[in-house]
């Protein structure tokens, strides 16, 4: 049991879950950031006066980068989900 949880196949696979969650967090970060720039953009937009069709692609656009990080951060989640179930498959061998 001890040479399993000491093995660099184990260690390696506790190293990429880490290294994953830390990305998956940087990323959440990142595009809250990049949300937040957005909005403040369109606000500042939108009081200065924009015609209908201009709200509507404001609109869309906010509608198209938050369907974007939801997409980038199911894809990088389900790799570290990935990542915990071949953990769990070798832990089982202990």
């Amino acid at each position: 049991m001890e040479s399993i949880l000491q093995s660099e196949t184990y260690l390696r696979l506790c190293r990429s879950i880490e290294t994953q969650k830390s990305f998956c967090e940087q990323l959440t970060l990142s595009w809250k950031h990049r949300l937040e720039e957005a909005k403040a953009k369109r606000d500042h937009m939108r009081s200065e006066g924009v015609s209908t069709e201009e709200e509507a692609a404001l609109i869309r656009e906010s509608q198209f980068m938050k369907a974007e990080f939801k997409r980038e951060r199911q894809a990088e989640e389900s790799k570290l989900e990935t990542l915990r179930r071949d953990l769990e498959v070798y832990e089982q061998r202990i």
